[in-house]
């Protein structure tokens, strides 16, 4: 088995992303995927990154990746599988038994299908109510485990309101909310 470091969340703008479980201490290069050709906003927005100058201490060494299908990171097939965010489309991720599925308000029947059979299903869930128009609520999530019936579900990406030990306690044996340092064996 392996541990993965459950960062609650991965940076993400409309067709690119940062994927936080493969991001690592200092000292080692990340690989950024995207798809599409990573677009100008994200060089923008993290300019510091790759002003070379700036190598050092605290500055990742980003090696940008394209991609449209499963690609590799550390040995890892890892499958994208798509879902929308509002108006957007982004995607999760399946690893193996594994998904990390964050920052969505609807996974489509085609992505639900990818998503048969895991283990592990890290899922995002912004809060019990009001429905929100680009993220699942807690009760959506649910349905969606229902569905799907992983072993194990962890809730992240919610709101400051989400109370933890009384949500913990009113959630279904096998979901339980993710928290900061949470390691999970694949």
């Amino acid at each position: 088995m392996r541990s993965c470091i459950l960062i609650p969340m991965p940076i993400i703008c409309s067709d690119w992303m940062i994927y936080g479980p493969f991001l690592h201490a200092s000292k080692v290069r990340f690989r950024v995927t995207a798809v599409q050709k990573p677009p100008l906003e994200f060089a923008t927005f993290f300019d510091y990154v790759f002003q070379l100058q700036h190598l050092g201490y605290g500055i990742p060494q980003i090696q940008l990746i394209e991609f449209t299908g499963p690609f590799d990171v550390f040995g890892n097939e890892i499958v994208p599988v798509h879902v929308i965010h509002g108006k957007t489309e982004v995607f999760g991720f399946r690893i193996g038994k594994f998904a990390y599925v964050t920052d969505c308000k609807k996974i489509p029947v085609t992505s639900m299908a990818m998503l048969e059979g895991l283990e592990v299903l890290v899922l995002g869930a912004l809060r019990w109510e009001p429905e929100h128009w680009i993220h699942m609520t807690i009760p959506e999530s649910l349905d969606v485990v229902d569905e799907l019936r992983p072993k194990q579900t962890y809730l992240t990406h919610m709101m400051h309101t989400v109370e933890h030990t009384e949500t913990n306690r009113k959630l279904p044996q096998n979901v339980q909310l993710a928290y900061d340092g949470l390691v999970v064996e694949v």
